[in-house]
């Protein structure tokens, strides 16, 4: 046999694999029919387990765009139950996904981005004594705006001014420095 006639033959043979496991997935599909709808919490979430894993937001929206892409390709292009329930299940995915960033940018509490030296008055919340330090964690509500909603300072004992307590008013001049980032999941 040549080479010619050999590949000449190939798509047709590949076509036809193709075409039986389309029509065992349309039939599996078929005889779970009252089973798919289940599967759709199941997609919303795996987006949001997707969301989870991934690093950040370019890979994100490469996940959202990616499952949408897939769900209007396969809800146009292929047919019967089989495009339908992809179409749904990476519709289901790229909605898992694109919630849970919603609601994280959402929630997300406002932030110190960078070190900075600031003047700024503030209601204290709550005072910590620290034993092995010999000082104290104050828990500040700032009054002045540009500042997150919460701060922590500590102040040593020989600078804590007669009656601070929680409901204190107190000004300070202090150096703030961002929070730690948080610890990735596989020393990522």
């Amino acid at each position: 046999m040549d080479v010619a006639a050999l590949s000449a033959r190939e798509p047709v043979r590949l076509h036809w694999r193709f075409a039986a496991g389309f029509a065992r997935a349309e039939a599996w599909l078929e005889a779970e029919r009252e089973q798919l709808a289940l599967w759709l919490v199941v997609a919303l979430g795996g987006g949001i387990a997707l969301w989870l894993s991934l690093p950040g937001p370019r890979a994100w929206a490469a996940s959202v765009l990616l499952s949408a892409g897939v769900a209007l390709t396969s809800a146009i292009f292929v047919p019967g139950r089989a495009g339908r329930a992809l179409a749904a299940g990476c519709g289901m995915l790229a909605l898992g996904t694109g919630l849970i960033w919603v609601h994280s940018e959402r929630v997300a509490a406002p932030r110190l981005e960078r070190t900075a030296i600031v003047q700024f008055t503030a209601e204290v919340e709550r005072v910590e004594p620290l034993a092995a330090r010999d000082s104290l964690r104050l828990l500040l509500a700032p009054q002045t705006p540009g500042l997150p909603p919460r701060i922590r300072v500590n102040m040593s004992d020989e600078e804590v001014p007669e009656g601070l307590g929680p409901g204190a008013t107190v000004r300070l001049r202090t150096r703030l420095t961002p929070p730690m980032p948080m610890p990735l999941p596989r020393g990522a």
